[in-house]
């Protein structure tokens, strides 16, 4: 079989094409060639035709393409004696710069750019910065001035590239889509970029890294102009890969030789000493440093080549050095003790290698002695340091050098409450409590950054709450390298000494304060102001105790929740200081404790805790300093109660000694407003004494006159009956007032059915009203279960009647109403309280006479004394009264419209138990006893001896009279028979008294009754003291004295 070429092939593929294009063609037979052989011969000859045309295209386009193909292999060939050379120039360059400045000119020409840019990766800031650049020429000057600085000084980061793109990536040409923007990795401004492009008149940049096996050592970036583009990427590629491979050779050199001559120099200068041994022990190499370590009682050449087990102190230490590489093949920190010539010790620390041949066989053993001489005697050191530290008086903090705590001694414990790993991790500020000023810290912290020593105090507080003072020294510890690596703070507890200090203060305050304080209520506010600076008194009140009424006042108070009024002493918490005379610091718990035993009551909101201390001058307490909280059971300590203790004397002294200065002030202010009132109060008893007096010794003598009816004799008897009634309720006022001020006025407790007094007194007044032509009205809002509470009655009936007198004498038209209520509220010391008062439409008290008119002797208007009748006393013994019933009275008034006068007193249920007092009912019918008396009247005054006799006459058998003291002792003693004596408490030569006294040394049985016109507080008991059965004043009721003799006597009357 004939064999087919590939000329045949290519023959076989012309004919084709040939036919395909004659077909297409549709060629012709001229018509002048009919004979179909001709014909064919023509077609054959156009397929020759066309064939040869074929064949004469692929001739000419394989001439071209074979010349295109040695141009390209030349270039080629040209590209890679270029890559030989370069590779060949590379390997003998010396230094990195000069591969840059090869690199730079090389990828200058190669690439055909306008312009060129080098980078240098920097190892010691791991980044990149221009190292060269081309084609900027005259330009230079322009972009330093956008960019503010130096080309050269431009760095960016090597991570924010590797972020940007993969290093693999980059060791190919890629063009920078954002331009010179995106080659500063967005750290110069996008405006700037675009003007240096602008300037430069850039289109496009392109860029390579320099990259080998993963590390980055630079890179290229090319700038084309319009119209020009970038060649040879392949080339450049390749070149860029060689200058890599030469820059990472390089730098690995460099990196040796540096690696070399550290460890040369480590090997030379190490403090530790390396050293080889065989398996054996036998010393194969020892570092110069041998000779340090025996402080120059060895060399190097001294020891090679010796077995070390000799240099051993204990020869088992190496045994065991032996066994444990063994089993590990390492061994760290291996404590032993080495022979130096002179028998010295040496203290080491080994750590040691066994090292394995390729069999796996032991070779040798490398490793190094450190001496830990100091390091011992640094732990021992450290072990005094670390006791002398946890035993400090002072805390002690370390921090790291952000601050954060990571050592505190036992102090710090001791002192904050909290315990060392609760502070471990934290930053001081635990401690803070949020005053100190964020400038002050700023400053503080910039004083030890910068290396130097801070002093200064700091507020702070406990784990519990309690705030405490520090002085603080804070330094900084530097290491070796003058670097900060910690903060130590040694701190001292200052709060007592600050307390002190203010507490000092605070008493040279009140001192002050006692001079310039215009009265008590500002003076105890100072004090309250000067004691917020050592403790909390948002809620401080002072009392005052007034043991004549057992009362509590309240001049000053600050109180977030309750207000309290001035009270009855009773069973409060101040009162039991007052009790104690100690100071108390009592938490809820103590609090309930003291309520559940009956010590105090429980009144108001509840407390969190409470801190009072008795005020004290000479022995006896004047009142209580307190201060409170309803929120923070730690508001206060044992040390706030000491302190108050100790500055209470001084604040008991000024409080007294303001209260003194306020007393004389007022005591000044009485004296002239008593000079101003004497005139009229002399002049309005002068009234009320002789208008009385005018009206008995008047119609006294009209009664004597001849000639009078019995109607007129009638009416003037009735006249001067009362004329003395009148007088008599004078001096009753008057001795009133004389047993308050004595404090001999007793209160009387019993049921007290409101609406029963309220319609009696409304009885009684009623007709007065009627006749003055003005309304009484009455208003009563007690429910008919709570009209009855325990009182003193007749006190209540007294106060009433005053009030309703005044309104009746003040009041031309209009009305009087007269109401009560049942209040109840959480803001006084009583829960709930009877509220009375009396409304007029008279003619009203001027604002400023509000409160004189409770003083005695006082009308509203004192120059109108003359149109209004009265002592003036009747409001002062209300308001004493009310007082001493416990409640409070008050005044609200309009000139010209009216007053309302209020009082209150506390509502109580439980009746009080009294004596029982024997009620004699004196029918108006007496008839004379079955069996009558031998009575003495011992009196000095005719009149009243004639009155007794007179008035006694009926139950007289025998009757004696002594005008002396001792008449009166011998009569009795003379008539054993006597069976009531009358005695005067005045007479002449002996009084009363004594004259009781002595007869009842002989008598006990003889019943005798005191009389006296004095009629003072204290005269019941004086008599009743001597001896005497009971006592009347006088002037004498005839009734009383009857009512008082059946008493004693027991005989029954039934006439008059």
């Amino acid at each position: 079989m004939k064999k087919t070429t590939n000329f045949d092939s290519e023959a076989s593929m012309f004919r084709q094409k040939a036919e395909k294009l004659l077909k297409i063609s549709q060629i012709k037979v001229p018509k002048n060639i009919s004979d179909s052989e001709a014909q064919g011969l023509f077609s054959e000859l156009k397929l020759k035709q066309l064939e040869l045309e074929l064949m004469h295209a692929e001739l000419k386009h394989t001439e071209t393409t074979l010349q295109t193909n040695q141009k390209s292999l030349q270039e080629k060939a040209d590209d890679l004696t270029l890559l030989a050379n370069t590779s060949f120039t590379l390997l003998n360059i010396n230094t990195i710069d000069e591969i840059y400045h090869f690199l730079g000119t090389q990828l200058l020409k190669q690439s055909g750019a306008d312009y060129l840019l080098i980078s240098e990766y920097k190892e010691k800031s791991r980044s990149t910065a221009p190292k060269l650049w081309y084609g900027l020429g005259s330009f230079i000057g322009k972009i330093v001035s956008l960019l503010g600085k130096d080309i050269s000084q431009i760095q960016i980061p090597v991570e924010d590239i590797i972020v940007q793109m993969d290093l693999e990536l980059r060791k190919k040409i890629y063009l920078l889509t954002g331009g010179l923007y995106e080659l500063a990795i967005q750290k110069v401004p996008k405006t700037i970029c675009r003007a240096i492009e602008k300037i430069l008149g850039i289109h496009e940049i392109y860029s390579i890294g320099f990259i080998w096996e993963g590390h980055y050592f630079g890179g290229a970036s090319f700038g084309y102009k319009r119209g020009n583009q970038i060649k040879k990427c392949v080339l450049i590629e390749a070149i860029a890969n060689q200058a890599s491979l030469s820059l990472s050779r390089k730098f690995t050199e460099k990196s040796l030789m540096e690696s070399e001559k550290k460890y040369r120099g480590i090997f030379q200068n190490i403090q530790d000493v390396y050293y080889e041994t065989d398996v054996d022990g036998s010393i194969l190499e020892v570092s110069p440093s041998i000779e340090r370590l025996s402080n120059g009682q060895y060399t190097r050449e001294d020891l090679i080549g010796k077995p070390i087990y000799d240099y051993y102190k204990d020869r088992d230490a190496r045994a065991k050095l032996i066994q444990e590489l063994k089993k590990s093949q390492r061994v760290i920190d291996y404590e032993i003790e080495l022979i130096n010539k002179d028998a010295s010790l040496i203290n080491c620390s080994i750590s040691a290698e066994l090292i394995l041949d390729a069999g796996g066989k032991p070779e040798k053993i490398i490793g190094t002695f450190h001496d830990i001489t100091k390091r011992k005697q640094a732990v021992i050191s450290h072990l005094k340091l670390s006791r002398a530290l946890e035993q400090s008086p002072v805390s002690i903090i370390i921090t790291d050098e952000k601050g954060i705590i990571e050592y505190a001694n036992h102090k710090v414990e001791e002192l904050t409450g909290y315990q060392l790993k609760e502070l471990i991790g934290k930053s001081p500020n635990i401690f803070s409590t949020g005053e100190k000023p964020l400038y002050e810290y700023e400053q503080f912290w910039k004083t030890i950054v910068s290396g130097a020593e801070w002093r200064g105090e700091f507020h702070n507080r406990k784990k519990n709450g309690e705030l405490f003072w520090e002085q603080a020294s804070i330094s900084p510890i530097v290491n070796e390298n003058g670097l900060i690596t910690h903060f130590l703070a040694v701190k001292e507890d200052i709060t007592e000494r600050k307390r002190t200090l203010q507490i000092q203060k605070v008493i040279y305050q009140i001192s002050s304060a006692l001079i310039t304080s215009e009265n008590l209520e500002e003076l105890i506010k100072l004090i309250q102001e000067e004691l917020s600076t050592i403790i909390d008194t948002s809620n401080f009140y002072l009392a005052l105790y007034e043991p004549d009424t057992d009362t509590i006042s309240l001049p000053f108070l600050a109180n977030e929740y309750d207000y309290i009024e001035s009270h009855p002493a009773k069973n409060t918490i101040t009162n039991y200081v007052i009790k104690t005379k100690k100071s108390l610091l009592a938490n809820i718990e103590k609090i309930r404790e003291l309520e559940s035993s009956g010590d105090i009551g429980h009144y108001g909101t509840d407390l969190m805790i409470w801190l009072g201390v008795p005020l004290e001058v000479g022995n006896e307490v004047i009142g209580v300093l307190a201060v409170q909280s309803y929120t923070n059971q730690n508001a206060f300590t044992e040390a706030d109660q000491k302190m108050l203790e100790f500055i209470s004397g001084q604040v008991s002294m000024a409080i007294h000694r303001k209260k003194i200065e306020e007393d004389l002030k007022l005591a000044l202010a009485k004296a002239e407003e008593s000079d101003r009132l004497k005139s009229a109060f002399l002049a309005n008893i002068s009234h009320e004494i002789r208008t009385p007096m005018n009206g008995i010794l008047g119609f006294s003598t009209l009664l004597k006159e001849s000639g009078l009816t019995g109607d007129q004799q009638q009416e003037y008897i009735s006249i001067i009956e009362k004329s003395g009634e009148r007088m008599l309720n004078t001096i009753n006022d008057l001795m009133d007032i004389s047993k308050i001020e004595a404090g001999q006025m007793d209160i009387l407790v019993s049921e007290v059915n409101m609406n029963d007094r309220i319609n009696n007194l409304h009885h009684f007044f009623k007709p007065k009203c009627d006749e003055k032509g003005i309304q009484f009205l009455v208003k009563n809002n007690l429910p008919s279960d709570q009209v009855k509470f325990s009182s003193d009655r007749k006190k209540i009936d007294a106060i009433l009647s005053n009030l309703i007198l005044n309104a009746i004498k003040y009041t031309h038209h209009g009305s009087i109403e007269l109401g009560c209520s049942l209040e109840s509220t959480v803001h006084t010391i009583h829960e709930s309280y009877v509220q009375c008062y009396v409304k007029d439409t008279g003619i009203g008290i001027p604002l400023d006479r509000q409160q004189a008119i409770f003083d005695r002797f006082v009308h509203a208007d004192i120059e109108d004394k003359a149109v209004y009748e009265g002592t003036g006393l009747g409001l002062s013994l209300s308001k004493a009264y009310v007082e001493m019933l416990g409640g409070a009275i008050w005044v609200e008034s309009t000139p010209g419209v009216g007053s309302t006068f209020y009082f209150t007193i506390p509502y109580r249920v439980q009746v009080a138990t009294q004596k029982n007092t024997e009620e004699v009912i004196v029918p108006d019918i007496i008839a004379e006893p079955s069996e009558k008396l031998n009575i003495l009247i011992a009196e000095d005054d005719e009149n009243s001896e004639l009155f007794l006799t007179i008035a006694l006459e009926m139950l007289t058998k025998q009757l004696f009279v002594a005008r002396t003291g001792l008449d009166a002792l011998k009569i009795v003693s003379d008539h054993p028979d006597i069976n009531l004596i009358m005695m005067d408490i005045r007479m002449p030569d002996m009084d009363g008294y004594e004259v009781t006294k002595r007869i009842r040394e002989f008598n006990s049985e003889v019943v005798i009754i005191a009389q006296t016109a004095h009629g003072l507080a204290g005269d019941r008991e004086k008599a009743i003291e001597a001896g005497c059965n009971d006592y009347i004043s006088k002037p004498i009721n005839r009734i009383r004295l009857l009512e008082v003799i059946n008493k004693h006597l027991r005989w029954k009357m039934t006439n008059l």
